[in-house]
């Protein structure tokens, strides 16, 4: 089964920019809309949180550093992701090391209802990580429409 991930991508769920203090008021901003739009349940958030502190999602991708927050299916009602690119930079723990702080500036909060969907959409998201082009250019739009046109176009291929 193909998967078209565009159909993941929701303009109302990008938040660009997004002023945020903390991961913690991130992922709030975010599973906010997620929440509202009904793509996910009342436990979405603390169940996202709870992961992150289990299993971070912090990556380093070089300047442009990334997160994917997300959590178990049951916390699901619909698949969506929610985008934040962050007006300042917040701190998440490192994926590969979690005792070590990275400044996190673009957050893809993830909504997946089909566990297994989920290696397939990572593994798509990673092949946009190592565009360092693209992840600049997420990083210095100002506009949620420009974003989230960018998006959009990468995810397509």
């Amino acid at each position: 089964m193909i998967v078209d991930f565009t159909m993941l991508l929701k303009e109302e769920l990008m938040i660009v920019p997004l002023v945020a203090s903390s991961r913690e008021d991130a992922f709030e901003k975010l599973a906010l809309g997620l929440e509202q739009y009904g793509f996910v349940k009342g436990t979405y958030l603390e169940a996202v949180k709870k992961r992150e502190r289990a299993f971070p999602t912090g990556l380093c991708t070089g300047e442009i550093n990334v997160a994917i927050p997300h959590t178990d299916v049951e916390h699901v009602v619909q698949c969506a992701m929610a985008v934040g690119v962050l007006e300042k930079p917040v701190r998440f723990a490192n994926m590969e090391n979690p005792k070590v702080e990275i400044e996190v500036s673009i957050i893809f909060m993830l909504a997946l209802k089909n566990a297994h969907e989920q290696p397939a959409f990572l593994q798509k998201l990673a092949g946009l990580f190592q565009d360092k082009d693209l992840l600049h250019n997420l990083a210095s739009k100002t506009s949620t429409s420009a974003t989230y046109q960018l998006l959009l176009s990468a995810l397509a291929c």
